[in-house]
């Protein structure tokens, strides 16, 4: 799931950018990568690419939460730039498994020399796991013209553990809508859930 800064052209262009290298470092490397080992060398390459790593005048770039998925032996691995992964077991409370606090690219002020960090959860028949853009949490709506949290975001999964995903997708959208009322859609939105 990913989410590029920018509007318009910008966003179009990074998003391009962040599409291609994506692919180059998929199809290029002669090892299988982790989540973590894919963003650095999309950060290094998004960074080359727009030329931050020398003259620094652009701050675009993108958050990410990258998953990969072992079905035969039952875990996903993760790494986030500035996005979260959740997992909701079968049964039990929700796992937050927290990305990084940096984005990919983003100019002299992230360029960190620190990896990403790379996580991995087993999991089960019957869990289910979700990615998403900060466009989501970060709405404004409600009563008092708050933003509609990565805590709400818990709850509906937690009350509702037992839909599918076509259920969940309709539960999310239309709280989403009733939270949302008549303030303007502020941000791009996009939530990936797989249940296994």
């Amino acid at each position: 799931a990913v989410d590029c800064t920018g509007h318009g052209v910008p966003g179009a262009l990074i998003s391009l950018i962040g599409y291609f290298i994506l692919n180059e470092i998929l199809s290029s490397s002669q090892t299988v990568l982790s989540p973590a080992q894919i963003l650095d060398r999309l950060n290094k390459g998004v960074a080359q690419t727009l030329r931050q790593d020398t003259e620094g005048n652009t701050k675009d770039g993108m958050d990410i939460a990258l998953c990969r998925i072992n079905r035969k032996e039952n875990k996903v691995e993760f790494a986030g730039a500035h996005r979260p992964l959740y997992i909701l077991p079968k049964e039990g409370d929700l796992i937050q498994l927290k990305g990084d606090r940096k984005p990919i690219g983003g100019g002299a002020i992230y360029s960190s020399s620190d990896d990403f960090s790379n996580h991995i959860q087993s999991i089960s028949k019957g869990d289910s796991i979700y990615i998403f853009s900060d466009g989501l949490p970060d709405q404004f709506g409600g009563n008092e013209d708050k933003k509609f949290s990565s805590k709400q975001i818990r709850e509906i999964l937690i009350e509702n553990r037992t839909q599918n995903m076509e259920e969940m997708h309709i539960t999310f959208e239309k709280r989403f809508e009733k939270w949302m009322g008549n303030s303007k859609q502020i941000d791009d939105i996009l939530m990936i859930g797989i249940k296994f």
